[in-house]
This record gives structure tokens, sequence and C-alpha cells, in this order.
């Protein structure tokens, strides 16, 4: 495993989760996956791009993580900006699992025209709360789903916490 992937797998686990299910794959872009819980969101995978780690959830969305998001003295490491972005990416993660941070998927027809992450503890809300609150939604001509770590939102009675 990278050293990057091994300090990211020690943050998360620093945050109360398990670590066990991850797996490591090896290859061009060196990554660590967690299967999917629901088909409909898919895994979550976090790759090691060397300057960067990668969040992707399954088929619906990426983000990357550099370790600039904040404001970084100037004699900052590039191994020392590299562990901030690895802790940001497993505090992401760790949110993701305990169903803190939802998804937001848009679509115009069959056409996926963007999603994005739907923080709850920003939004003041529950995963309950995330089909009919207007959290992450677009306007326009676009139909909006709402995927938590454990599924789809359906309506406010599907979820399972």
């Amino acid at each position: 495993m990278t050293p990057n992937l091994e300090y990211f797998a020690a943050s998360l686990a620093a945050l109360g989760c398990d670590v066990s299910a991850w797996r490591f794959v090896s290859g061009d872009v060196p990554r660590l996956e967690l299967d999917a819980v629901h088909d409909a969101v898919g895994p979550l995978i976090v790759y090691d791009d060397a300057v960067e780690l990668t969040l992707q959830i399954g088929r619906h969305y990426h983000c990357h993580f550099d370790g600039s998001e904040g404001l970084l003295p100037e004699e900052t490491t590039d191994c020392e900006r590299l562990h901030i972005a690895s802790e940001l990416t497993a505090d992401s993660v760790s949110r993701i699992l305990t169903l803190r941070i939802g998804l937001a998927v848009y679509y115009q027809g069959d056409r996926c025209v963007g999603s994005a992450l739907v923080d709850l503890d920003e939004e003041g809300g529950e995963g309950t709360d995330l089909f009919a609150a207007p959290w992450g939604k677009r306007a326009g001509a676009v139909r909006t789903e709402r995927f938590l770590w454990n599924g789809p939102i359906l309506d406010s009675t599907d979820v399972d916490e």
C-alpha cells in the first residue's frame, strides 16, 4: 500500500471507522476500495494520485483532496500537505459512512448533468429529511436523485438508519 493510502486508512481508523473491509488495489493509480452497501450507490474508492487523493462514490460523484483546502504555511512540505489531504479525505469518508453526508445527482432526461455532496450537519437535518428538503436541489428541468451510503432516498419512509 502507498504511504498516502496508509495514512488515509490510519486517519479513518482514528475516527472510529472499521477499515478491515477496505481492500488495496495496485495499478497505474493505486487505490483503496470499499464494496457498496447498495448497488444504486456503488463502492467508495480512494485513489492515490501521488499529488492528491481522489474520493469516488460509485459512478455518481468524485472529488479531489490535495491538502491545500485551507491556508497552509509556505514552508509546508508535500508530505505534510498530503497528510492533511489524507485526514480531510478520511473525515469526509467517515461522515459518508455515518450518513452525515448525502449525495444529490442531477439528470435532464436520462443524462446526468452533475452531482453534489449534501452536508447534513451544515443543513441541520437528518437522512430522513433528504428527500423532501430543498438541499441539493437544482433549478430548471432537472430531476434530482438523492442517496445516502446505505442506498437511494425515495421518500422519507425509505431511509434505513
